[in-house]
C-alpha cells in the first residue's frame, strides 16, 4: 500500500506515494474512517504526487473532488 491516512488532532492526514494500484481501496479506507472518526474537520492530502502517472495524477484530482462533495469536509493540500 503505498498510502497512509492518520489522524492529527481534527485532520484525517492522507500521505500518498507512486504509483497507487489501489485507488478503490484508499476510496473505500477514507470513506469508513470518516464514518468512524468523530470530529475531523478538514483533510490533509496532496494535490499533486512527484513521479504520478498521467492515471494516477487524474484518480487523485477525482478523489480529491468526490471526498470533498460526499464527506461535506473541506479537503486541503497536505
Amino acid at each position: 500500500m503505498p498510502w497512509i491516512i492518520e489522524r492529527d488532532g481534527s485532520s484525517l492526514r492522507v500521505h500518498i506515494a507512486c504509483p497507487v494500484d489501489d485507488w478503490d481501496i484508499l476510496f473505500d479506507e477514507l470513506e469508513r474512517r470518516l464514518r468512524e472518526e468523530q470530529g475531523v474537520l478538514v483533510i490533509e492530502m496532496p494535490e499533486k504526487m512527484a513521479g504520478a502517472s498521467r492515471t494516477d495524477a487524474d484518480l487523485l484530482e477525482v478523489l480529491r473532488r468526490v471526498l470533498r462533495h460526499t464527506s461535506g469536509i473541506p479537503v486541503r493540500p497536505a
